[in-house]
């Protein structure tokens, strides 16, 4: 058996139940960490990835409190992390389409 096989489909099933289980554990926060990520990201007044995760993080947390939720921040700097990988996913599929 080739191990080089065994362990790329080991690495991707780990992958996937990882992303299944971030999904389900960040939820909401997730899909706000996504919404937010592509705002900061079109944004042109935000330029270096940091004051791009700083912006992020505080858009996060002012729609979460708006919808009466609060976020400990290693959760949102979490969904921030994975908005950001779900991003970079989403712009490498779109560049292999054309």
């Amino acid at each position: 058996m080739n191990w080089v096989k065994v362990a790329a489909v080991f690495s991707s099933v780990f992958n996937g139940f990882i992303r299944f289980i971030a999904g389900l554990f960040l939820g909401y926060l997730g899909q706000i960490a996504r919404q937010v990520i592509v705002e900061v990201e079109k944004d042109p007044g935000v330029i270096t990835d940091d004051d791009k995760r700083q912006a992020a993080f505080e858009r996060i947390k002012k729609y979460a409190e708006a919808e009466g939720k609060q976020y400990r921040d290693h959760l949102v700097n979490l969904a921030i992390e994975l908005a950001v990988a779900w991003l970079k996913k989403k712009t490498e599929e779109a560049y292999k389409k054309e």
